[in-house]
């Protein structure tokens, strides 16, 4: 992550910085995940529209959602307390410490996000049914080889599903997340014998 090749490079203080507090982010993590599936009413040119109304919009839906019957939205986090050791560190300027407990909680959403998909797969395939793509509001996607992105305000209908319930994520005026180290999206689900990309 911090662009180093070769293990033997890296100085010692900073492997032992880097050991010390991903120990640390360890023990500040509390993940949770809350995710709803979700019937889908259809998918035409950039819409991907949802049987209850909300209406998400942008071309990555044609290309990587355009089979899908239902979608799993989802919003993940490591947790407040983690977030609010990184603020102390930056705020006593331990810069260093602040930057590798930060990247071991970007580390630890990402084998979250891992663990919560193969346990959506497994059920799924229970039912006969795949999972699609991860996608998410703020991402690009490539699409004949052009960049597209699912814009980040999109992340306000995202957050619409889950309104009503006590989440532990809230959505800031600028469509980012609080806790930072927070991801949301959505999973296109189809049928095995679906053709194409789910």
């Amino acid at each position: 992550m911090h662009g180093y090749r070769v293990a033997a490079q890296v100085r010692p203080d900073i492997s032992e910085a880097a050991r010390r507090l991903s120990k640390e982010a360890e023990s500040l993590i509390d993940a949770e995940v809350h995710y709803l599936r979700l019937p889908v009413e259809e998918v035409t040119g950039t819409e991907l529209r949802l049987a209850n109304g909300i209406v998400f919009s942008s071309e990555i839906f044609e290309r990587y959602a355009r089979n899908s019957r239902e979608i799993v939205v989802f919003v993940l986090t490591t947790g407040d307390r983690l977030d609010a050791q990184v603020r102390r560190y930056i705020d006593d300027f331990e810069l260093i410490e602040a930057l590798f407990l930060e990247s071991s909680g970007w580390l630890a959403v990402e084998a979250a996000t891992r663990l919560f998909a193969a346990d959506l797969r497994a059920e799924l395939a229970r039912e006969g049914k795949k999972l699609g793509m991860r996608l998410g509001p703020g991402y690009s996607y490539k699409i004949d080889g052009r960049t597209v992105e699912w814009p980040l305000e999109q992340q306000r209908e995202l957050f619409r599903l889950f309104e009503g319930m006590s989440i532990p994520v809230t959505m800031l005026e600028s469509c980012a997340m609080k806790p930072k180290l927070s991801r949301s999206g959505l999973f296109g689900v189809s049928n095995q014998d679906a053709a194409g990309k789910s």
